[in-house]
């Protein structure tokens, strides 16, 4: 999951290069990402998965171990130009 600017600077927020199938979690930041608003209109938020499959059997999209399968839900936050009410 990346973050692409409106000049197409791409910023890495998650990376998981080796899946496993017991990681089925949520993923925090730490601290939280901060667009400014000035920049939010432009900026997109990107998400990329890859599968490998390693047999010669055609492969569909499921919910099995062994289906292909890619999904992001986002939480995003924006603050009011006059303040948090």
């Amino acid at each position: 999951m990346s973050l692409v600017d409106p000049n197409g600077r791409k910023e890495t927020l998650l990376s998981i290069p080796r899946w496993d199938p017991d990681w089925q979690r949520d993923f925090t930041f730490v601290e939280p990402k901060v667009v400014p608003r000035e920049r939010f209109g432009g900026t997109r938020l990107v998400v990329e998965c890859a599968y490998r499959n390693d047999t010669d059997a055609e492969v569909f999209g499921g919910f099995g171990s062994d289906d292909e399968m890619c999904f992001n839900f986002s939480y995003v936050a924006v603050v009011r130009a006059d303040g948090p009410s």
